[in-house]
C-alpha cells in the first residue's frame, strides 16, 4: 500500500511539473520554446529527434522533451523573466500604485511626480509595463 501510494505520489507530482511547464512556456513565443529545447535537449533526445534526417527542423521542438530537459528549459525561461524584472527601475507594485493614483485623480488635475501631466504616451506605457510584469 505505502509502495503504490508513493507511485501515485510520483505520478501526481510529474503530472504537475507537466502542467507548471506549459503554463511557463504558453507565456513565450513558440521560436523562442523551440530554440531552448534544442539547446537544453539531452544527446539521446537530440540524436531521437534528428538522426533520422541531416536536416534539423524546429518543428520537431514543439512537444515537451524528457522531465530533466523540461526543467531546464523552465529555469532557463524563470531566470529570463527575473534578469528582466530586475533590470527595470520600477516595480509591478510601483507600477499598479502609480496606475491606481492616476485613476483615483480627477481629470482635470491627473499629474504625476516632477513629470507633469500624464500623457497617453506616460499611461500607456504605464499599462505595457505592467503588462510585461505579469507574465
Amino acid at each position: 500500500q505505502e509502495e503504490n501510494n508513493a507511485v501515485l505520489q510520483n505520478v501526481a507530482d510529474i503530472l504537475s511539473k507537466k502542467k507548471e511547464s506549459a503554463a511557463l512556456t504558453s507565456r513565450f513565443d513558440d521560436l523562442t520554446v523551440r530554440a531552448l529545447r534544442a539547446l537544453f535537449s539531452s544527446n539521446t533526445e537530440w540524436n531521437a529527434l534528428f538522426s533520422a534526417s541531416p536536416v534539423v527542423s524546429l518543428e520537431q521542438l514543439g512537444r515537451p522533451l524528457s522531465a530533466d530537459s523540461e526543467a531546464v528549459l523552465n529555469r532557463a525561461l524563470q531566470t529570463i523573466v527575473a534578469s528582466e524584472l530586475a533590470s527595470k527601475a520600477t516595480s509591478l507594485k510601483d507600477d499598479e500604485a502609480l496606475l491606481t493614483r492616476y485613476l483615483a485623480t480627477p481629470v482635470q488635475t491627473k499629474s504625476v511626480s516632477a513629470s507633469g501631466k500624464f500623457d497617453d504616451k506616460e499611461v500607456t506605457a504605464l499599462a505595457f509595463r505592467i503588462e510585461k510584469k505579469k507574465i
